[in-house]
């Protein structure tokens, strides 16, 4: 019965493809869009959830403030326009992210609650977090939350996550998702003793917008496929993730407050420590460049180094 296709970063290209060619056209006075309706895959390896192109370069240190805040109630402006400064745009106030995610899901106590729920009843269908509500339909804000709900299964000892989304940018906003999102799912197992099961990813609207289209038309066949990210040990705790937050929103390009980054992130702690020094090279790649490459050389973990590398080039 379980007929929902793989998917792995390295056929990410393929499946742009598929919704570019696929997919059916669509006039938004906004900006036009091709869209699959109903499109969904599964990741069977949730650890293997970096995209890495050469039509396609992924933001790391983004995607790493997305899952901190989504883990810790963020919102504030500068966790994320360290990395895209453009970002202010999906403000209202200026200081924080319309629709960001934590503070519907951490905010709120879903987190803990679903924790709850996985912990004390195991064949539960009822941990489910709700990220989407019946306000925002009619919300003027400038940044809608496009994740409906995920659902959490715990089944023969595996942790097993679906996401629903009412809408997805194939480019923009998959890659990003399916990282935080697995992260999320990796969090939640490692806190309850679960192995990682599988990732489902589904959308009402898998979308292209025309002026992306492009990178469906590249001639690169496939993905660069970095590799599978180090699991996550156990230990880390969401206090842990609030300061690794209060880190990346506090960043600058000093090269001195750089250098110190190299002796103060928690160095018994390999797995954050790669977080804390990715995002530091990123702010200080151009006031700092070799300090950077320093900090990029000193990340354990070679996936993450594979994806850093561009963005010193």
């Amino acid at each position: 019965m379980n007929s929902i296709p793989k998917f792995t970063p390295r056929n990410y290209l393929r499946f742009v493809r598929e919704v570019f060619h696929e997919g059916e056209g669509v006039s938004d006075p906004a900006a036009a869009y091709i869209e699959v309706r109903n499109a969904a895959f599964k990741i069977t390896n949730p650890l293997d959830r970096l995209v890495v192109s050469s039509v396609r370069k992924i933001n790391f240190p983004f995607a790493v403030a997305e899952w901190v805040g989504l883990m810790t109630g963020g919102a504030e402006l500068p966790l994320y326009t360290k990395f895209i400064k453009s970002y202010g745009k999906y403000s209202s106030d200026g200081s924080t992210v319309d629709g960001a995610y934590g503070p519907r899901i951490a905010g709120t106590g879903q987190l803990m609650n679903v924790i709850d729920e996985l912990m004390l009843s195991p064949a539960s269908r009822r941990a489910v977090m709700t990220i989407y509500s019946g306000r925002d339909l009619r919300s003027k804000s400038l940044s809608i939350p496009c994740t409906l709900t995920l659902q959490f299964l715990r089944r023969e000892e595996k942790l097993h996550l679906t996401v629903n989304m009412r809408s997805n940018d194939v480019i923009l906003g998959l890659p990003y998702d399916i990282f935080q999102f697995t992260m999320l799912q990796e969090f939640v197992a490692r806190w309850t003793g679960l192995e990682l099961g599988e990732y489902v990813h589904q959308a009402g609207s898998m979308h292209l917008y025309v002026r992306d289209s492009g990178i469906a038309t590249t001639s690169e066949e496939w993905s660069r496929w970095p590799g599978v990210m180090e699991p996550m040990p156990k230990g880390i705790t969401l206090l842990d993730l609030q300061i690794l937050r209060s880190f990346i929103s506090n960043l600058n390009d000093d090269p001195t407050r750089g250098k110190a980054t190299l002796l103060k992130a928690p160095s018994e702690d390999s797995y954050l420590r790669n977080f804390y020094l990715a995002c530091d090279a990123f702010v200080i790649r151009k006031t700092a460049p070799s300090l950077a490459e320093e900090m990029v050389a000193c990340i354990t973990d070679p996936i993450i180094r594979k994806v850093m590398r561009p963005w010193l080039e």
